[in-house]
């Protein structure tokens, strides 16, 4: 029985290259692997190839971008940037949807929830220990929310806040991640209907 995965997601080199593209190596405060050093290649293959939404999508748009530059992954990272963002750019909803394959599974690589200082190990089933509820939360929202009583008032985050906050270090790889990130952020927050507090910019 013949393989029905795409080819594509054979190439490992390619794979490895583009994973790389889309989340480099950091080394300011935490040091972070880059999601091509980490072996996650095949699990963002398959995961991919089981998307029967979005995965047809995602591999008709990266078979384009390796057919107009067949050379991708002996690029450097400089080189392979800016051809990201243009991917970006014709295709934002194929870019979404492969990122969120690539977040799911570089976020759930021992070696970087190492690196975060999490146990490198899933959430299930020994859990994680949490710190205890405010007492005084169940009576804001039994009396009616934030205006009901004195101690129920949240402060709400600045926009000031939250652009510093989502600002990039610098003008590489970072402003590429950040503004990845948060578009993935926005279109989940769209598809689910909630307000995403999040600038329109980095």
């Amino acid at each position: 029985m013949s393989d029905p995965t795409p080819p594509l997601l054979h190439d490992a080199a390619f794979l490895s290259a583009l994973l790389d593209a889309l989340i480099p190596a950091a080394g300011r405060g935490t040091p972070m692997p880059g999601a091509g050093a980490i072996g996650i290649e095949s699990a963002v293959a398959e995961t991919i190839a089981a998307d029967a939404q979005a995965g047809p999508a995602i591999v008709a748009a990266l078979e384009a971008l390796r057919e107009r530059t067949p050379g991708f992954a002996s690029l450097a990272a400089a080189e392979r940037a800016p051809l990201i963002e243009a991917l970006a750019t014709l295709d934002p909803a194929s870019v979404r949807a492969l990122l969120r394959h690539v977040y799911l599974a570089y976020y759930q690589h021992p070696t970087v929830l190492a690196a975060l200082g999490e146990p490198p190990r899933p959430p299930f089933p020994e859990g994680f220990d949490i710190e205890p509820t405010d007492p005084n939360s169940s009576r804001c929202w039994q009396r009616g929310g934030a205006s009901a009583l004195p101690e129920c008032e949240i402060r709400q985050p600045r926009r000031d806040d939250i652009v510093e906050q989502w600002r990039c270090h610098d003008a590489g790889s970072q402003r590429r991640r950040c503004a990845d990130l948060r578009g993935w952020v926005e279109a989940e927050s769209t598809s689910s209907g909630r307000h995403s507090p999040y600038p329109s910019r980095c």
